[in-house]
């Protein structure tokens, strides 16, 4: 829930919080101080650094827009005018406690200074963070809040699309979906900042004989197949995979991917092992029995 009245603890312990879960999708804080007029501060992560972007006149009605006064003031405080089209005034720093009392700060006095509110104006601080339901029990350690969310979002679902045969790892944000005489993995990584991967991977054929036409086929089936592609590992056995952006994936964007995946996977192995050899992760399983 939002902080009705944020102190400055508590708008710094936001901050450090934003800078120390640097991979979590859509992390911001925001400041509110008059939401009638709209006048607000918000902060996100870039590139290592966090910046600080006060609201600036293309969102603000004509009534309570900045004059020339107020936005040299503005610029007195730190702030320089946005680079692009709908970017706010912008402030950069790096991030560390006392860059973080700083600009809260600053942000106070463009509160006071620039939008004319008194000094005692209560500021409402709304956090990505916010209304999450996190596990309270896991094995599996997380990057960040928001790798958890995609986590959850996405294995719920997978376990809908597959109810009857999806198990989950222990230990990895991943989980498993049996098919036919297949097995396909969806594992949910973080990469960078802001994202999250979904990465689907099904080993197809074991200790096939590798050979020229072997080759031939798998490269004439990549350029036949929309989901997925076929590769070697690091141990010589085939594999099926495709990737997908996991931050703002839907249930009805990833069941037509993922039930094309698995069911291709599915017919792969058996044409692939029959035609070139190997064995495929059913025989594979029977074998070491």
């Amino acid at each position: 829930m939002p902080v009705e009245d944020a102190t400055d603890a508590e708008i710094i312990e936001a901050l450090e919080k934003l800078a120390r879960d640097a991979i979590d999708a859509g992390t911001f804080v925001i400041l509110e101080a008059d939401t009638a007029r709209n006048y607000y501060v918000q902060f996100a992560v870039q590139d290592g650094g966090m910046y600080c972007e006060a609201v600036s006149n293309q969102y603000l009605e004509p009534e309570h827009q900045l004059d020339d006064e107020q936005t040299i003031a503005l610029e007195g405080l730190g702030w320089r005018e946005g680079e692009y089209e709908g970017q706010n005034w912008v402030l950069t720093f790096t991030p560390s406690r006392e860059a973080f009392a700083d600009i809260v700060g600053r942000a106070r006095q463009a509160f006071t200074v620039v939008y004319g509110l008194r000094e005692d104006v209560a500021l409402r601080m709304t956090r990505s963070w916010d209304g999450q339901v996190l596990a309270a029990e896991s094995a599996i350690e997380f990057a960040s809040e928001g790798h958890r969310t995609t986590y959850e979002r996405v294995t719920s679902y997978v376990a809908e699309i597959y109810p009857d045969t999806t198990e989950f790892a222990e230990t990895e944000p991943m989980l498993f979906i049996q098919h036919g005489s297949t097995v396909a993995t969806v594992a949910i990584s973080p990469v960078e900042i802001h994202s999250s991967i979904v990465d689907l991977y099904a080993l197809l054929v074991r200790e096939p004989p590798i050979t020229p036409e072997l080759m031939r086929w798998m490269l004439e089936a990549n350029n036949r197949y929309r989901i997925g592609a076929l590769s070697l590992d690091e141990d010589g056995d085939i594999v099926l995979k495709h990737c997908l952006l996991g931050d703002l994936l839907a249930a009805q964007e990833l069941r037509p991917v993922l039930t094309s995946f698995v069911t291709l996977a599915d017919e792969l192995d058996d044409e692939i092992s029959q035609n070139f050899g190997g064995y495929t992760a059913r025989d594979w399983a029977e074998r070491m029995e």
